[in-house]
């Protein structure tokens, strides 16, 4: 489906143009159908806008990109706003469409060299594009969440090391300051991967553990996961599931108090599917045992 607005066409260039050549063509236009030169012309104040939109988006890699994909899209109604408030009771400021994503500033700054925009009494200004803070999103892991982390992050042509603290949650912001545009801070909003059994609630780790018939019934001693590694869990005989077990400081430090919290662990009897004879053997050794042993007596 061919694009509704041919940006290529306006400036009269090709698909394949370098930025130069859609500077260069930019330029000779903007120089013909300067309003200043063509004084109550609506037409040619209306070009001018028309090629102002074009070169905005083709002199941009990533709107040029999304324009060659997906055609003008929003562009023309997004450009038509920026345009617009660009505008005041002073003239026309260029640097203030940088505000809105569209880069006129230093190509009409070089073009009409200071001189008036649109008719007497609105001169066009120059000035510094002014820095603006920007966001990206950063992911991480469960674990480098809790335990901290450092991210290798590209930022313009460079990159740079961020420490990521411990404790860090899905939408903590980190301030990098200095890597915004034009001399902006860069914020990474934090967004923190689930683990495969693990999950924080507080200052606390909690998990499921299944464990055997056998062992829920005899007791023993089992391998469970930390953060810190494996470590040994007893469980008593006679558990069932539901049965909470705790490892003491085994949780995650807590950032105000400094003290660490407990590792929760939930235990899940796994009952095994068996087959005969195994399991009317089994049926035989629960003879003695009454049905519902009085496990749903609370809700009488």
């Amino acid at each position: 489906m061919p694009p509704a607005k041919d940006y290529y066409e306006v400036l009269g260039v090709q698909r394949t143009a370098s930025v130069e050549e859609i500077k260069k063509a930019y330029k000779k236009l903007a120089r013909q159908f300067h309003p200043d030169l063509n004084p109550n012309n609506k037409d040619a104040e209306h070009k001018f806008k028309e090629i102002s939109e074009a070169y905005a988006v083709l002199s941009d890699t990533d709107k040029r990109a999304k324009y060659d994909r997906f055609g003008s899209g929003n562009f023309g109604n997004d450009f038509d706003k920026a345009w617009g408030k660009s505008w005041s009771g002073q003239g026309f400021d260029p640097n203030r469409m940088g505000d809105y994503g569209f880069d006129l500033g230093d190509i009409l700054g070089d073009i009409l060299m200071g001189g008036a925009f649109g008719g007497a009494g609105r001169k066009t200004k120059s000035r510094r594009a002014q820095p603006r803070d920007v966001e990206s999103k950063l992911p991480i892991s469960f674990v480098e969440s809790v335990q901290g982390t450092k991210k290798s992050i590209s930022s313009g042509m460079s990159v740079i090391d961020v420490k990521i603290p411990k404790g860090v949650e899905t939408g903590s912001k980190i301030r990098v300051a200095g890597h915004g545009q034009d001399g902006g801070d860069l914020y990474l909003i934090v967004e923190v991967g689930s683990h495969p059994y693990f999950r924080k609630v507080g200052s606390n780790i909690e998990m499921n553990l299944p464990i055997s018939l056998r062992e829920a019934v005899a007791g023993g001693v089992v391998e469970v996961p930390t953060l810190e590694g494996k470590v040994d869990l007893k469980i008593p005989a006679g558990a069932s599931s539901g049965m909470k077990l705790k490892l003491k400081s085994r949780g995650l430090e807590n950032q105000k108090t400094k003290e660490k919290g407990d590792q929760i662990v939930n235990l899940q009897v796994q009952v095994p599917k068996l087959e005969e004879p195994q399991r009317s053997e089994m049926l035989r050794l629960l003879d003695g045992i009454p049905a519902d042993s009085g496990i749903r007596s609370h809700f009488s």
